[in-house]
């Protein structure tokens, strides 16, 4: 009875703790388009960035041992990696799912807009236009 009582204790404690950090799916939800961006442009700079380490790594393999096998082979690896990046973040996602209707709502998208135009004009943060611009229509040049 005890046993069954611990393990219990146990599984709710251990099922809080989990909750706070990760999220359960009970569906087969896909990913947000922007969590695909966000994906894709972290899996480009991690192959852009690991390419000039390669190279320097094959370069202190030839160095230290004089070994042409490892150094061409940590080579070829960094040769595809610039374009297997752009093509991994240039992909397009997951396709949309057709039973979800897609809504385009512009008022809201400029109600938007015209709110972060007027709270930037408040705040003082936008630039101020010059009080005075010299135009000479003559067409000659103004000395200064």
């Amino acid at each position: 009875m005890f046993s069954h009582l611990f393990h219990l204790l146990r599984s709710r404690t251990r099922h809080r703790a989990g909750r706070r950090n990760q999220v359960e799916l009970i569906t087969d939800a896909r990913q947000s388009p922007l969590e695909n961006w966000q994906y894709r442009r972290t899996m480009y700079n991690w192959l852009q960035g690991s390419r000039i380490p390669i190279l320097l790594t094959a370069g202190a393999v030839y160095w230290l041992w004089e070994n042409w096998v490892i150094t061409g082979i940590l080579f070829l690896i960094s040769v595809p990696l610039p374009w297997i990046a752009v093509v991994i973040a240039n992909g397009v996602g997951q396709p949309r799912d057709p039973r979800r209707p897609q809504i385009y709502k512009p008022q809201v998208a400029r109600e938007q807009a015209r709110q972060a135009a007027h709270a930037a004009l408040e705040s003082g943060k936008q630039k101020e236009l010059p009080g005075v611009v010299d135009h000479n229509t003559d067409g000659d040049t103004a000395e200064h």
